[in-house]
């Protein structure tokens, strides 16, 4: 990994952790969701094809998960489910 990509990861990280921080507090999930979709609809479209590109790795990623429990076992399972429709959906960057 170079340094840009080693810097870009660093701030994806952060930034992960500080919308999970976010959705942390009971209730907020759909203030969240609803933040982020009106800034992903105010986003060029190749921008938003991106953002969502990079959401398929996420939830492939979370869906082969090999350690589950009651708190996380169906977002496991959903993603491992949505997962499964990413071959089918090639998101180009146009």
């Amino acid at each position: 990994m170079n340094e840009h990509q080693e810097h870009t990861m660093e701030k994806a990280e952060r930034l992960a952790a500080e919308l999970i921080e976010l959705t942390n507090a009971f209730g907020s999930e759909t203030v969240v969701a609803a933040g982020i979709s009106k800034a992903i609809g105010s986003a060029h479209n190749t921008i938003q094809q991106g953002f969502f590109k990079t959401l398929q790795f996420v939830i492939v990623t979370h869906g082969n998960e090999q350690y589950t429990d009651l708190r996380n076992e169906a977002s496991v399972a959903y993603c491992k489910a949505a997962g499964s429709l990413v071959k089918d959906h090639h998101l180009p960057c146009i």
